[in-house]
């Protein structure tokens, strides 16, 4: 784990960056494969299940 300044007196652990942009690029990459009549109904999809649904294919792959 590394800390990182991001200004105005915050730190941030680099984990926690560096898990967030996994979760992000995984839910872009879903968004991305459906067809353009899905991705409306896609959006439309809770946050919570998407990163419940990350959480499990990242816990299964390690």
């Amino acid at each position: 784990m590394r800390a990182i300044d991001i200004g105005g007196g915050q730190t941030v652990i680099a984990t926690d960056i560096e898990h967030a942009l996994r979760l992000a690029a995984a839910i872009i990459g879903d968004y991305v494969r459906l067809p353009p009549g899905l991705r409306a109904a896609h959006l439309d999809r809770n946050l919570e299940e998407a990163f419940a649904n990350y959480s499990g294919r990242n816990q299964s792959s390690t």
